[in-house]
């Protein structure tokens, strides 16, 4: 079931990603819409009918802040 739902999510033009996660839910899925008629639209129609989905939580982003640099885990090396 979770092969069939991911491979529905990569084709749906509004999912800008999707994240298989651990927790509560099983996925985290990123859509870009219209406005919230379209988001209404594309929970009812294209994950509301999909049998292995039981749960739907939807958020707005009203802003978004993305850092490009990962940060640097690497152990310092002990000088002698």
């Amino acid at each position: 079931m979770i092969e069939d739902f991911r491979r529905h999510v990569t084709l749906l033009p509004e999912v800008v990603a999707n994240y298989h996660v651990g927790g509560a839910n099983d996925f985290l899925v990123h859509v870009a819409v219209r406005d919230a008629e379209h988001l209404r639209t594309v929970v009812l129609e294209y994950f509301s009918t999909r049998p292995e989905v039981v749960h739907i939580e939807t958020s707005l982003v009203f802003e978004h802040e993305y850092r490009w640099e990962l940060p640097n885990y690497a152990c310092p090396v002990e000088s002698r």
